[in-house]
């Protein structure tokens, strides 16, 4: 979770107030918030908060400056672009093989 914050970062981390907000699940929150202090600090000078979430299952919203973008990388949502992109995918392969 740390790293798909960190390549987001070099593109919001700019100015001097730059800040962070994140939701994750309860139990990945401490852990992601120890990394990203110790990784991303010096560039979110406004500050990094990382709040757990009981409906977040797996993986995290993020957003950036209080940004009213908010990037969701939870388990459900990724799950749901997976979805939309491979089942046509299927569907043409078993048309293919049929």
């Amino acid at each position: 979770l740390g790293k798909i914050i960190e390549a987001l970062a070099s593109s919001y981390a700019k100015g001097p107030d730059a800040s962070l907000q994140a939701l994750a699940s309860e139990s990945d929150a401490s852990a992601l918030q120890s990394y990203l202090l110790a990784q991303l600090t010096d560039q979110f000078k406004g500050g990094i908060e990382i709040k757990p979430v009981p409906g977040i299952e797996a993986g995290l919203k993020v957003s950036f400056s209080g940004d009213s973008l908010m990037h969701d990388f939870t388990s459900e949502a990724v799950s749901e672009l997976l979805c939309a992109y491979l089942r046509p995918r299927v569907l043409d392969a078993l048309k293919t093989e049929g």
